[in-house]
């Protein structure tokens, strides 16, 4: 479920280059997209991690888990 949503994140993300950045209420919506993809990320590498039985991705933190 995870993965699911982090790819249909990120391909929603993937179109920010085409939309008009200097306006910036599009531009807050695609910061705001870049940190929900970012906490998807360390979530699911979290996840990975424990599939995987590493003890380090019992820290919680996402500075942990991505160090």
């Amino acid at each position: 479920m995870k993965y699911a949503n982090y790819k249909a994140n990120l391909s929603v993300l993937r179109q920010a280059p085409e939309q008009d950045l200097q306006n910036e209420f599009v531009l807050s919506g695609i910061i705001d997209k870049f940190a929900m993809q970012f906490e998807l990320s360390w979530k699911l590498l979290r996840k990975t991690l424990e599939y995987e039985g590493r003890l380090d991705a019992a820290t919680g933190s996402p500075r942990g888990i991505i160090k």
